[in-house]
């Protein structure tokens, strides 16, 4: 996953450039010629799971992105139609078992440049830290951070005009996290 690469490097309100861990939660198309070919499913503690009959989740997360099954996948495309990049991968099992099921790693390809409204979300959001390999291209709208100090739950306020319509998206305002519209949620709850 070291030689992973976007094909858009285009410069948003965000943090530039952008980190390879958010790569698959950042909006952007991947380039596909150095995604993996086959992944091997391990537990939560990187532990190999050798039993074929294990129950998996429509979606795994995956070192810095995510797989998901068919089922997934076809519920979003079926609301965002092409808008999302699905790439087939193979499950292998220890002893080189492979999963029959088709896999898809996942990269959302949709970015709303200003999703959040930073002045009702509570708690409050804090500004990206200052670092020197990353640089804020429109100081006047930097990137932000959830405050992981608090221990309140967070409802992020989304801006209505700016994510109507939407189901799948990442937010240019706030770096690596997924949202997803009700509709959508139902939809993958169901069944």
């Amino acid at each position: 996953m070291d030689k992973i690469e976007l094909d858009d490097t285009t410069i948003d309100i965000g943090i530039w450039p952008i980190p390879s861990v958010s790569y698959f939660r950042g909006g952007r198309r991947v380039k596909s010629t150095d995604l993996p070919t086959r992944v091997r499913i391990v537990d939560g503690s990187g532990r190999a799971i050798a039993r074929k009959d294990i129950d998996l989740p429509d979606l795994m997360r995956m070192h810095m992105a995510y797989v998901v099954l068919d089922r997934f996948r076809s519920i979003v495309d079926s609301l965002e139609p092409g808008l999302h990049q699905f790439e087939a991968v193979g499950v292998i099992y220890p002893g080189g078992e492979s999963e029959s099921r088709p896999f898809y790693i996942l990269a959302v390809g949709q970015r709303v440049v200003t999703a959040l409204d930073r002045e009702r979300t509570r708690p409050p959001m804090r500004q990206f830290p200052e670092v020197p390999q990353l640089v804020r291209p429109d100081p006047s709208r930097p990137a932000f951070l959830f405050d992981s100090g608090s221990t309140d739950p967070w409802p992020p306020v989304l801006l209505q005009a700016a994510v109507a319509g939407r189901h799948f998206f990442c937010a240019g305002d706030f770096n690596g996290q997924i949202f997803v519209s009700e509709p959508l949620h139902q939809a993958l709850t169901e069944g």
